[in-house]
């Protein structure tokens, strides 16, 4: 997949296409980075979201100089369109002009925002259904970020992140265990809460 990624790049770049080029940047990867899950939470939280254009731009996250992606068209529209543009320079056939190329990424970014926004509610509402009457059960997790008087917990059993307050002095570090214990669930604004046991 990445070959095919930097080959399909590599390849547009010297036809001169306009082509839909993926970039990443990545803020300050911490120096320390603890193991297991906390680990993973630090480093997600430190990548950028992608970067559609249509010049050749770094990807960071992969370690690339220059990306797109080809391998799924049946599934992301900026892989249909790289195919698009790729079939129409081999035919001798005009591909899209570098505008029109990214009015079609924008349209499609915003789609698959709504997308993604969409899932994200939809798996929040479910999981307060699923909860709704379990109010004092309690759930194993494992502290991933303090930030202030709260603690990011990922809470596995359920595949969900929570944020919830911190007693007072409490000072956790990543990975630590801990019991949280749910204390309401409001299915109308897909809304969970959970607090330290």
């Amino acid at each position: 997949m990445l070959l095919a990624g930097e080959g399909a790049a590599n390849w547009a770049l010297e036809a001169r296409l306009a082509f839909p080029f993926i970039g990443q940047e990545t803020e300050n990867i911490p120096e320390k980075i603890p193991d297991s899950y906390a680990g993973a939470y630090q480093l997600r939280r430190s990548m950028r979201p992608r970067i559609l254009t249509a010049k050749p731009a770094l990807h960071q996250g992969l370690g690339l100089d220059i990306y797109t992606q080809v391998t799924s068209p049946l599934r992301r529209y900026t892989d249909l369109l790289a195919h698009q543009q790729i079939r129409a320079s081999l035919r001798a056939e005009a591909p899209l002009g570098e505008d029109e190329l990214l009015a079609r990424l924008a349209a499609s970014e915003r789609a698959a925002i709504a997308v993604q926004r969409a899932e994200r509610d939809s798996r929040a509402h479910w999981t307060a259904v699923y909860l709704a009457g379990k109010e004092g059960m309690t759930q194993e997790g494992i502290i991933m970020d303090k930030r202030g008087p709260h603690a990011v917990v990922l809470i596995p059993a359920l595949g969900m992140e929570t944020q919830t307050a911190l007693p007072r002095g409490a000072e956790p570090d990543p990975n630590d265990a801990v019991t949280l214990k749910l204390s309401s669930v409001r299915i109308p604004e897909c809304e969970t809460r959970w607090v330290l046991c």
